[in-house]
C-alpha cells in the first residue's frame, strides 16, 4: 500500500502515536471535492477522524480472534498440564525450593529467614491459578470467544468512513477498491489515525506494510451500490451536517 505517511520515530527510533492532524492532508488529496473548497473538505476529514477515534476508544476489549484463541487454548491447556505433572511429580524438597524462591525471589538468601506457611498458602495460590487458567483454556477450546476474522468493525468502520468521505463531499463515487484507488487509501489512513496501536502492530509484523483493509473497502462499496439512491443522498445529507456543511 502506497500513499500512507511514514510512521514517525522518537530519538532512540521507537514508534510514535501520529496525531490525526497528520493524515488530514494525506486524506485532503483524495477527495478532489467538486462542491467543496478544500478548508471544508479537510475540516470534514478531522471530525471523521475525531468521531472514528472515539467510537474505537469507547468500545469493548479486543479479545482475540476466535480460531487462534482455539487452537492456543488446546496447546497451553496440554502444556499446563505436563507442568503441573512435572512439579507435583518433583521431589518434596525440590518443591519447596521452586516455591520458596517463586514466592521471595532474592528477597531472602537464607531458607531459615523465610516464612514457610506464607510458602505453603503460595504454592496453594500458585496451583489454584494453574488450575482456573486450565479451565479458561477449557472454555475457549470449546466456545466461540473473541472475533471472527470476517467481523473486524474498526476495519469496516474505516472502509464506511473513506466511502461517505467521498460521496458526501462529492468526490466522485468509487470505480474500485483495488489496492491504490483513492477508496483505499483514504480507508487505511482512517485505520492509521483513529486504530494506531493496531495498525503499528500490523506494521511490526509485516515488514513495514500498512494494513490491508481490501475486504472491508469491497464490501463497503458492494453495499453501497446496492442502496436506492434515495437513501444514498440521504446518507450524505447525514454526513454533511455531522461535518458542519450546510446545504
Amino acid at each position: 500500500m502506497t500513499a500512507i505517511k511514514p510512521r514517525k520515530h522518537d530519538s532512540v527510533g521507537k514508534p510514535q502515536k501520529i496525531e490525526a492532524s497528520d493524515f488530514v492532508a494525506v486524506i485532503a488529496d483524495h477527495l478532489i471535492s467538486r462542491r467543496f473548497s478544500r478548508a471544508q473538505v479537510e475540516a470534514a476529514v478531522r471530525k471523521e477522524i475525531t468521531d472514528l477515534a472515539s467510537l474505537f476508544v469507547d468500545k469493548e476489549p479486543f479479545l482475540g480472534w476466535r480460531a487462534e484463541n482455539q487452537e492456543h487454548a488446546k496447546e497451553i491447556a496440554k502444556i499446563l498440564r505436563k507442568l503441573q505433572q512435572k512439579l507435583n511429580g518433583a521431589p518434596k524438597g525440590t518443591q519447596m525450593a521452586l516455591f520458596a524462591f517463586g514466592r521471595y525471589g532474592n528477597e531472602i538468601a537464607r531458607p531459615q529467614d523465610m516464612d514457610w506457611e506464607e510458602v505453603a498458602r503460595y504454592k496453594i495460590r500458585f496451583f489454584f491459578y494453574l488450575e482456573s487458567m486450565g479451565r479458561s483454556c477449557s472454555i475457549i477450546g470449546k466456545n466461540p470467544i473473541g472475533t471472527y476474522h470476517t467481523a473486524d468493525q474498526e476495519k469496516q468502520r474505516c472502509a464506511t468512513s473513506a466511502l461517505l468521505l467521498m460521496m458526501g463531499l462529492n468526490a466522485g463515487e468509487p470505480a474500485s477498491s483495488s489496492e491504490n484507488s483513492p477508496l483505499r487509501l483514504i480507508a487505511n489512513a482512517l485505520f492509521e489515525t483513529a486504530c494506531h496501536e493496531r495498525a503499528a502492530e500490523w506494521r511490526g509484523a509485516h515488514k513495514g506494510e500498512s494494513a490491508d483493509l481490501r475486504r472491508q473497502c469491497g464490501e463497503a462499496l458492494a453495499d453501497w451500490r446496492k442502496r436506492p439512491e434515495a437513501e444514498r443522498e440521504l446518507l450524505c445529507r447525514e454526513a454533511r451536517a455531522a461535518w458542519g456543511l450546510h446545504e
